[in-house]
């Protein structure tokens, strides 16, 4: 499966200029995070980084644990553990970062259910993805968006 969101761009941006995937990410963040403190608040941008900075503890201390080899059957529950923990940290008032604060936005903006814009716009990261890397990949990692989006809407 491909990364999505801010983290699958800068997947692909360092593969074309010469910065790593990680300074990539922070860069990418920091415009989206002070335009989350001005356009949704204060509090939104705390809690949307205290989210990320567990997030990137948890990746750290949990082990991998590979349940299933059924790419399909991964993605499909991966899409819906996904959407539960992007639900609740919603519901909390807060992201997960990155491309979610521009989704949460754009959802307002336009009163259309976040899902959509979820879906859009990491599709076309993913799509991109599949393009310069593994088509097959692709299909999989947008089942799992698809769910995703599915479940965050409902």
């Amino acid at each position: 499966m491909f990364a999505s969101g801010f983290t699958g761009v800068s997947q692909l941006l360092a593969t074309i200029l010469p910065l790593s995937t990680g300074i990539m990410l922070f860069l990418l963040n920091i415009p989206v995070a002070i335009i989350g403190w001005l356009k949704i608040g204060k509090s939104f941008t705390v809690y949307s980084f205290l989210n990320v900075a567990f997030t990137t503890l948890f990746l750290e201390i949990v082990p991998i644990t590979n349940y299933s080899s059924d790419i399909l059957l991964n993605a499909v529950f991966g899409g819906v553990i996904a959407a539960i923990g992007a639900g609740i940290t919603l519901k909390v008032g807060a992201s997960t970062g990155g491309i979610d604060i521009i989704v949460l936005i754009l959802s307002r903006l336009s009163d259309r259910p976040v899902g959509i814009y979820f879906f859009l716009l990491n599709g076309v990261i993913v799509l991109a993805s599949g393009f310069l890397f593994d088509p097959e990949k692709a299909l999989y990692t947008l089942v799992t968006l698809y769910v995703t989006s599915r479940v965050i809407d409902a």
